[in-house]
């Protein structure tokens, strides 16, 4: 016994596609979109909270600036003084986060990068989350603690 199916909208002479529409591609990737974004903006609200950095989040920082103005010294072709003020900030860059509550403890206050990634030793005194915390950066401009 046969049964015969109904196909409708199905013409003998048509050819058969396979694939997605372009209607579906544009949906879904829209679809992707709209989550990525809903993604990426909750993941940065709830880093927003923290103010307070911790201690590694803090050398980091350090490092990364360190690495940044020897990149600049040898852009100008010429050493950059850096000098520590009262407000615990960096004269040439204010308002600076990663020298933030830190303060020179050796070197009369002033700090040489070279074009060549030479640094002046030198040590900060950091206060970080309520911690005074020592940091030793060397010659070539890496964070160590002894």
């Amino acid at each position: 016994m046969k049964i015969l199916i109904l196909e409708i909208g199905r013409r003998e002479n048509k050819k058969k596609y396979s694939g997605f529409s372009l209607l579906e591609i544009i949906v879904v990737i829209s679809i992707i979109s709209i989550l990525g974004i809903i993604i990426g903006l909750s993941t940065n609200f709830i880093n927003s909270s923290n103010e307070n950095p911790s201690i590694e989040k803090k050398l980091i920082l350090i490092q990364n600036e360190i690495d940044y103005l020897k990149k600049y010294s040898l852009a100008v072709k010429s050493p950059i003084k850096l000098i520590l003020n009262n407000q615990n900030n960096i004269e040439i860059y204010n308002n600076k986060k990663s020298f933030q509550n830190c303060e020179l403890t050796q070197n009369s206050g002033e700090v040489l990068i070279y074009p060549s990634g030479e640094v002046t030793k030198f040590n900060l005194s950091c206060n970080i989350n309520n911690k005074l915390i020592e940091i030793k950066i060397n010659s070539i401009g890496k964070i160590y603690f002894d």
